[in-house]
């Protein structure tokens, strides 16, 4: 493949040094794996599974309720099935047990006669926990990919970032270390690599939804992933795909995070996560249908739950007459399955860190989920008030904790008085000024150039869509669009005559509303392909306007 010269300088500024780095990056077929034994623990992983499978010893997986945990459940039991028929699966009540390893689950699985438990997405830090499985006299292997703390459960834990673990890659999901787990299994007992092959296309949409970086392993993971997808063979998600009106010759990375994980979502956040996996795990066209017509209305009811929320928090933060600094919400009784989406979206809002605060079952204590700014790392920022949460978890972006209530009023005080001194000290800590990748001309502006940017999907956590700044676009007409005429879009030219469209939607409005016919503009835009009439052009999305001459 010739890379064009633009790509493969952002390539460079990306860390990819070498040719063979580059076309590995653009290979439809990657070959950047690594070997599952190098995780710490994997060969006696490995074994105490197929021992407790031989003997006929009852195993649980257990699992987490968001995308990443479920597909992790759906890859173990996969796998696990073509060991023994003695399996079950453990997902905790988002609402009645809350994330990971919890002493009501222990006790359900002992009164079940587990023999074996095995942790997906989860468990590294549950000492208590663990100790109790172990009194129970149950065994118990976690699979994790959370950092860990000087925290760490007595147990056999799979988890790359573990201290002198010597795996080359320490960034993968959830289910992508419960996949490594079955590649190990599968190798070992010589079973054939169909069986992983089968699996991929829910590891790629785990590895998208969780947002861990699509770079190296998970890449190929991912590619390979999408490539299951396309081929549609899972009959649960061609279901969910297809209620979702998602076009499975058109899969990237977007519409896997905005289509197919919101729905796997729904499940865990509004009822119980169970429903998704048994979608996943469907062979029944019938079954598959119904259960994909559930999950999208609750996909549905989780949309309108969460704009209530955030319209009540909206009209709730601007009564203010002045506005927090860090803005914590207190939303009441409702469900907290959502808040960290509207969290997320106030953040967007407001370019500020936020918390969304609601109410527990125990008065005592009020359940808080948090979403931060470019600039803060949040886990590090709300440390310092370990003694006003019960449990407190999270990393630089997001967090999660149980607070108790009584100290409420003073968390608030002191984090929007640690936010005004450092607001003191650096004034643009709540910026995010857009970076472009590379400058050019408007001449630069080809199908070849959008085509080979649409080759370097998917796009996400740490390998971004390229923002080019573009000079000299010349205007040649304007045409509003949207319900409002709210939108704009610009027919332009470059200074050879060579022609493109650019388009504005929610981003510099006020700016673009002053671009007028035979202006010369500067913006900040992505570069891609518009299909239309199965004819393709070449069209600019415009993130910032720099210039109107």
């Amino acid at each position: 493949m010739q890379i064009n010269k633009i790509i493969k300088d952002i390539l460079k500024k990306r860390g990819f040094r070498t040719e063979t780095e580059m076309e590995e990056y653009f290979s439809h077929k990657p070959k950047l794996t690594y070997d599952p034994y190098l995780i710490k623990g994997m060969r006696e992983a490995v074994e105490l599974i197929i021992e407790y499978a031989n003997s006929g010893k009852r195993i649980c997986i257990f699992g987490d309720y968001d995308a990443d945990g479920v597909t992790s459940v759906v890859v173990m039991r996969t796998i696990l099935l073509q060991l023994t028929d003695n399996l079950t699966y453990y997902i905790p009540s988002r609402f009645d047990e809350g994330y990971g390893l919890n002493m009501k689950a222990i006790e359900n699985m002992a009164r079940d006669d587990i023999d074996l438990i095995i942790t997906v997405d989860c468990g590294c830090t549950a000492v208590e926990e663990v100790a109790r499985i172990k009194e129970l006299g149950m065994e118990i292997i976690v699979t994790d990919h959370h950092s860990m703390t000087d925290k760490i459960a007595d147990c056999l834990i799979l988890n790359p970032k573990q201290k002198d673990d010597e795996y080359p890659y320490s960034f993968l999901c959830g289910c992508g270390v419960a996949f490594k787990l079955t590649q190990a299994i599968v190798r070992r007992l010589g079973m054939g690599k169909d069986l992983l092959n089968e699996v991929l296309d829910v590891v790629a949409i785990a590895t998208v939804g969780d947002i861990v970086p699509l770079r190296d392993e998970n890449r190929t993971l991912v590619k390979y992933g999408m490539a299951a997808i396309k081929r549609q063979r899972r009959i649960g998600l061609k279901a969910l795909m297809d209620i979702g009106k998602i076009n499975p010759e058109g899969i990237n990375a977007h519409n896997i995070a905005f289509g197919i994980v919101p729905r796997i979502n729904s499940a865990g956040r509004l009822r119980s996560a169970n429903l998704s996996v048994e979608l996943l795990s469907s062979t029944d066209k019938d079954e598959a249908a119904q259960l994909a017509v559930e999950l999208n209305n609750l996909n549905e009811e989780r949309r309108n739950l969460q704009n209530k929320i955030f319209n009540s928090a909206v009209e709730t933060i601007e009564t203010k007459p002045e506005r927090d600094k860090f803005i914590v919400y207190y939303a009441g009784s409702v469900n907290e399955g959502v808040t960290g989406i509207v969290a997320g979206n106030l953040r967007e809002r407001y370019d500020r860190p936020v918390i969304v605060l609601t109410d527990m079952e125990d008065k005592n204590f009020l359940k808080g989920t948090g979403r931060s700014v470019e600039n803060l790392h949040l886990y590090d920022t709300l440390k310092k008030y370990e003694d006003c949460f019960l449990k407190f978890g999270g990393h630089s972006g997001a967090c999660g904790f149980t607070m108790y209530r009584d100290r409420m009023e003073y968390f608030i005080d002191s984090i929007n008085g640690d936010m005004e001194h450092l607001l003191r000290l650096n004034p643009s800590l709540f910026e995010f000024e857009i970076a472009a990748d590379a400058s050019i001309s408007a001449v630069d502006v080809s199908i070849e150039l959008a085509e080979q940017i649409s080759e370097m999907e998917p796009f996400g956590q740490d390998n971004e869509k390229p923002i080019f700044e573009v000079d000299d676009i010349q205007v040649n007409r304007v045409l509003s669009m949207g319900k409002e005429n709210q939108y704009r879009k610009y027919f332009c030219s470059d200074i050879t005559g060579g022609s493109f469209d650019a388009v504005l939607f929610d981003v510099d409005l006020a700016a673009g509303t002053q671009i007028c016919e035979d202006d010369n503009i500067k913006v900040l835009a992505e570069i891609g392909v518009n299909i239309w009439n199965n004819k393709k052009t070449v069209q600019l999305n415009i993130k910032k306007i720099i210039e109107v001459k």
